[in-house]
């Protein structure tokens, strides 16, 4: 990847909208609070379809909370969601990159940009979402790509 190419890309969009796209959410668990709650996260993006001049991506959320105590019935609760986000491309100049290259450049916004930009809905989402489902608020941490 050349770095030049990648800045001049990354100058030239700026985020159009950030919305919630679909939910499904359910608390299994209902006998008080789990004695030992864990919780996973699992993260995925794609790349939609989009008109020209726009770039639009979908990012998968799928929260699991479960009890390690618990062996019979350890599920406490599941949220399914998705973001959407879109971003004005109309200033960048596609001349000047290869079909090959630009794709590539694509991918690498994938997988580091969409999910710094999605990452504080998310968080804000999932926190608010265990609240109302009768939980304590679930904080995550930061996203991080090493």
């Amino acid at each position: 990847m050349d770095f030049k190419k990648y800045t001049e890309f990354i100058r030239a969009i700026e985020i159009d909208n950030v919305s919630l796209g679909q939910v499904q959410a359910k608390r299994i668990w209902s006998e008080g609070l789990p004695n030992n709650p864990v919780f996973t996260i699992h993260y995925e993006a794609h790349r939609v379809e989009s008109k020209t001049g726009k770039l639009k991506f979908k990012t998968d959320f799928i929260v699991k909370g479960y009890d390690e105590d618990q062996k019979e019935f350890p599920d406490v609760m599941e949220m399914l969601f998705s973001l959407e986000l879109q971003y004005d491309i109309s200033s960048l100049d596609e001349t000047l990159f290869e079909e090959r290259e630009y794709e590539e450049l694509l991918e690498i916004f994938k997988k580091r940009n969409i999910p710094l930009n999605c990452w504080p809905y998310a968080r804000e989402f999932i926190s608010s979402m265990t609240l109302r489902m009768g939980f304590p608020a679930l904080v995550i941490g930061a996203f991080k790509n090493c």
